[in-house]
């Protein structure tokens, strides 16, 4: 499923103009992170080479679109965002075949996230929502600052059921 259709409805918010809309559109995204003291977005891409299938050794790519900014750019995470926040370690699952990877992010490690490629070639990241399993689309954080200091509040996870219902599940720090 194009990203434009996977995220109808679920769309970062500092994708304000059809031309942002479009720029996040033109990539394959699998889900993304937002928080809410800005607009920008951590972004999760399927890292597909010229083969089409998912790259092996690094087939998710993590950074950031910095929407707040004019122009927008792209941007890599600091080691100190990948190791205690939006980094991820993958790693392969063979018992489900082969392009079938487990995500555990840096903030949430507990939260496994399955990267697949299915017959039809989609991407897919899904992950447990509300007791079943669902297409990740997007995690939103409630955060505070204290001298500087963030402080997540809650953590919203928001996904796809397989008949097209989006659900949240809440988690409070």
């Amino acid at each position: 499923m194009p990203t434009k259709d996977r995220f109808a409805g679920a769309m970062p918010a500092g994708a304000t103009s059809e031309e942002l809309q479009s720029t996040f559109c033109g990539k394959n995204v699998l889900f993304y992170i937002e928080r809410s003291n800005n607009s920008n977005a951590v972004i999760y891409e399927a890292n597909v080479g010229a083969d089409g299938k998912l790259v092996t050794e690094e087939p998710v790519k993590v950074y950031w679109i910095l929407y707040a900014r004019k122009p927008i750019v792209e941007e890599g995470l600091t080691m100190i965002e990948r190791n205690t926040a939006y980094g991820s370690k993958t790693s392969p699952l063979p018992a489900k075949g082969e392009g079938h990877f487990e995500i555990a992010l840096s903030a949430l490690p507990e939260k496994k996230i399955h990267v697949y490629q299915d017959e039809a070639g989609e991407l897919h990241a899904t992950t447990e929502i509300e007791g079943s399993e669902k297409e990740l689309l997007h995690v939103f954080v409630e955060n505070t600052s204290f001298m500087g200091i963030p402080k997540v509040k809650h953590i919203d996870i928001k996904g796809r059921s397989p008949d097209g219902n989006l659900s949240v599940e809440r988690k409070m720090a």
